[in-house]
């Protein structure tokens, strides 16, 4: 079994929900941007979720900050 239980496309699909929904409630437009953009970065990855969630938690992915690893994060581990 797999040490997540949401896939990078399930993560994905949970940001973009969560953008649209701050959008609706008139949230900041650069955290909407943020969880769109996370979504696309999602998508684009070239290793496994383990080791993207590594590499965001070191800093080392651009456009991945803190709050929105904990969201991905918390995605991965729960599904939710």
């Amino acid at each position: 079994m797999s040490a997540s239980t949401a896939n990078a496309e399930t993560i994905a699909q949970a940001l973009e929900e969560l953008a649209f929904l701050l959008e609706l409630k008139g949230e900041n437009p650069f955290k909407v941007r943020a969880h769109e953009n996370g979504a696309r970065i999602l998508r684009a990855l070239d290793t496994d979720l383990k080791t993207f969630l590594e590499r965001a938690a070191a800093g080392e992915v651009k456009g991945i900050g803190e709050n929105l690893l904990e969201k991905i994060t918390t995605i991965s581990k729960t599904g939710r």
